[in-house]
Parts: C-alpha cells; structure tokens; sequence
C-alpha cells in the first residue's frame, strides 16, 4: 500500500466518523502486514490532523487514530507492539 493509498482510506474513515475504532484498528493492521511503518503512519497522520483543524470532530477523530498508531491505547488495541 503507498502512502497516497493509506491517506486516502484513512481519511476516508475519519470522514465517517471513525476514530479510536476496531475497523480503524483493523485497517492498520493491514497496513502494517502489507509493510507498512509506523513512523510513517504517525508522520501521515499527524499532518492530516494539521490540515483538518478547520473542522475540530474531523482533526480529534485524527488524533484517536494517532493514539491507537502510537500505542496510547488498551493492548488490545494496538497495532504496533515493541513488546514482541
């Protein structure tokens, strides 16, 4: 998956009111399986936060998504995990 495509589709979800969400959760992990970074997931993230803060649901569903990239979540929630 480029990241044109992994903005695209996540932008889309957060468009749809998704946020700290299992499918969100679970659109990571396919990212990620597909090679996808964390590091660029935050940085694609955290600049598509920056260009949505007209629109304050939109830029925090961003940054729920932010939280579950980093690990600023349950376990159970986490994509990227350091501990394995």
């Amino acid at each position: 998956m480029t990241d044109n495509e992994f903005l695209k589709n996540i932008r889309e979800e957060i468009e749809q009111g998704q946020g700290f969400s299992k499918k969100v959760q679970i659109f990571l992990i396919f990212y990620k399986n597909s090679g996808g970074q964390q590091e660029t997931a935050k940085r694609l993230v955290e600049d598509l936060a920056e260009k949505l803060s007209e629109n304050e649901n939109l830029q925090n569903k961003a940054y729920d998504v932010l939280d579950i990239i980093t690990g600023w979540c349950s376990p159970d929630m986490r994509v990227w995990d350091d501990s394995k």
